[in-house]
C-alpha cells in the first residue's frame, strides 16, 4: 500500500471526518512533523505545487488511463468503499479507479477543498486478490492519508536539493515510516477486523491469496511479532525507507488493535473490550501511554543513532572551522599571521578563535582525534552547500599567505572526506577562489 500519485497529490487540507484525528495519530508522526514544520530553512525548502493543476490532472489522468468503477460493475469494492466513508464521516466526493498493475497497491489523490472530490485508485491485482474485509483496511489506509493531512511533505520534493543536509532528509523518511502506522490505525478502525488487516499484509508480502494459504496468516503475524531487536538492528539502508517493514508494521498495529485507544474510538465500552477477540489471551487493555511508548520503540529500529542528536549545528561547525583551519594553517610547518587573521575571520569573535592556545597545546595526536570526532558528529548535520562553504573557507585559511603549499591542500582534501565531501569538490572551489584572485 503506497501513495504513488502523492507527487501529483494536493498538499491542502485534511479532509473533514468525525474521527477523533489527535487521539489516532501516533505520537511520533504528531511530534516529528511539528518538529520538521518548525525549521523555517526546512520549510522554505519545501517545492510549492499548483494544487488545484495537480488535483485535476490527476483526475484527467485516472479518466484517460484507469477505469472509474461503479457499484453496478465492482459492488464489494465500493460497499467496502462506502462502509470507510461511513466509518469515517466523510462528507467528501468520493471515486474510486480500477489500475492495471500485477501488484496488490492502492493509493488516493486528496481533494484541494472541502468540495473537492477524493480519488482512490486500487491495482487490478487488489482487486482480484482482497475480500471486502481486507479492501475496508486498505481503503482506510489510504483515505487515512488524505484524512491526516500527509500530502504536505514529500522526500521527493527535497532530494538532491543543495540546502538540505542528510538528517532532514533522514528526518522526514523517518516522519512518513510514521504516517504509515497512522493510516495503518485509520485502516483497522475502518475494518474492525485485526485478522483481515494481517490477511491483506500476508497477501501484500507473499502474493498468495489461496485459501489453503491464508489460513496460515495468523502464523505468519506471530512469526512477524517473534522477530527481535537484534534481528531488526538497523541500517543504512532503512534510513531513507518510506515505509515500515511488514514485521513492524503488523507487530505495531496488533498494539494498537489491544488498546484502550482503540476500543474508545470504536466505541466500545471498557466491558465490551476485555471481551472482544482483539485483546487475545490476556484480556488486558493497554493504556494509550504504554502503546505510544512500546511503538515508538519498534520505529527506532529503523532510525540512525544521530537523528537524535540535539546538537547547536552553529557551534560544531565553528569548532570544525578551527580545528580544520589550524590543522591547514600547520600544514607547511608554520602559522603566518595572514593564516591567523584568516582563521580568526573564519570562526567569529565569539567562536573556537578564542580558543587558539589551548588548540596549539593538543598534541597532533590529539589534535587529530578530536578534528575526526566533531567531522563524525557534524557530518549528517551539514547540507552538500555548506560542506562546500567549510572547504572554501579552509582554502581561504590556506591562500592567506599568498601561496598554496601542496600539504595544505592535501589536508584540506582529506578535511572534505571527513565530512563526506570527495576530493573533486576541493579542486573546483580551489578553481573558483583562484579566479576570484586573478
Amino acid at each position: 500500500m503506497g501513495r504513488q500519485l502523492s507527487s501529483a497529490a494536493a498538499p491542502g487540507a485534511a479532509l473533514a471526518s468525525k474521527l477523533d484525528v489527535d487521539r489516532i495519530v501516533f505520537d511520533g508522526d504528531r511530534d516529528l512533523r511539528r518538529e520538521l514544520l518548525a525549521d523555517k530553512r526546512f520549510v522554505r525548502l519545501l517545492i510549492a505545487r499548483d494544487a488545484d493543476a495537480a488535483s485535476v490532472s490527476a483526475r484527467r489522468q485516472l479518466l484517460l488511463s484507469a477505469l472509474r468503477l461503479s457499484p453496478a460493475m465492482a459492488p464489494e469494492p465500493l460497499a467496502a468503499l462506502s462502509h470507510v466513508s461511513e466509518t469515517l464521516g466523510i462528507e467528501a466526493d468520493v471515486e474510486l479507479y480500477c489500475v492495471s498493475e500485477t501488484r496488490i497497491n492502492a493509493f488516493v489523490v486528496p481533494p484541494r477543498d472541502a468540495g473537492g472530490v477524493l480519488l482512490v485508485g486500487l491495482t487490478s491485482e487488489a482487486l482480484e486478490r482482497l475480500d471486502e474485509g481486507e479492501l475496508r483496511f486498505v481503503l482506510g489506509h489510504e483515505i487515512g492519508h488524505a484524512l491526516l493531512g500527509h500530502f504536505n511533505l514529500s522526500v521527493a520534493d527535497l532530494v538532491g536539493h543543495d540546502d538540505v543536509a542528510p538528517i532532514q532528509l533522514v528526518r522526514l523518511a523517518a516522519w512518513m515510516r510514521y504516517a504509515e502506522l497512522s493510516a495503518d490505525r485509520v485502516g483497522l478502525l475502518c475494518s474492525d477486523d485485526f485478522d483481515a488487516a494481517v490477511r491483506a499484509f500476508f497477501k501484500l508480502t507473499s502474493g498468495l491469496s489461496k485459501p489453503s494459504y491464508l489460513g496460515h496468516a495468523r502464523a505468519h503475524a506471530d512469526q512477524l511479532a517473534a522477530v527481535t531487536r537484534d534481528q531488526m538492528e538497523s541500517s543504512e539502508a532503512d534510513w531513507f525507507a518510506t515505509h515500515p517493514y511488514s514485521p513492524i508494521r503488523v507487530k505495531a498495529l496488533d498494539l494498537f488493535a489491544r488498546s484502550e485507544t482503540f476500543h474508545a474510538l470504536a466505541g466500545r465500552s471498557a466491558s465490551e473490550a476485555r471481551f472482544h477477540r482483539f485483546l487475545g489471551k490476556s484480556g488486558a487493555l493497554l493504556p494509550e501511554q504504554e502503546l505510544e511508548r512500546e511503538v515508538s520503540g519498534l520505529m527506532s529500529l529503523m532510525n540512525p543513532s544521530f537523528m537524535s542528536d540535539d546538537l547547536d549545528v552553529v557551534v560544531w561547525t565553528r569548532e570544525l572551522c578551527a580545528l580544520a583551519g589550524m590543522a591547514v594553517a600547520l600544514a607547511d610547518g608554520r602559522i603566518t599571521r595572514g593564516e591567523r587573521k584568516a582563521l580568526g575571520k573564519l570562526v567569529g569573535r565569539r567562536g573556537m578563535v578564542d580558543k587558539a592556545e589551548a588548540l596549539l597545546e593538543l598534541s597532533p595526536a590529539e589534535h587529530d582525534a578530536r578534528l575526526r570526532q566533531v567531522a563524525e558528529r557534524l557530518k549528517s548535520h551539514l547540507s552538500p552547500l555548506a560542506c562546500r562553504k567549510v572547504i572554501e573557507d579552509l582554502l581561504a585559511v590556506a591562500l592567506a599567505d599568498r601561496r598554496l603549499d601542496r600539504a595544505e591542500v592535501e589536508t584540506v582534501i582529506e578535511v572534505a572526506g571527513l565530512i563526506g565531501m570527495p576530493a573533486e569538490e576541493v579542486e573546483r572551489s580551489l578553481v573558483r577562489l583562484l579566479k576570484h584572485l586573478d
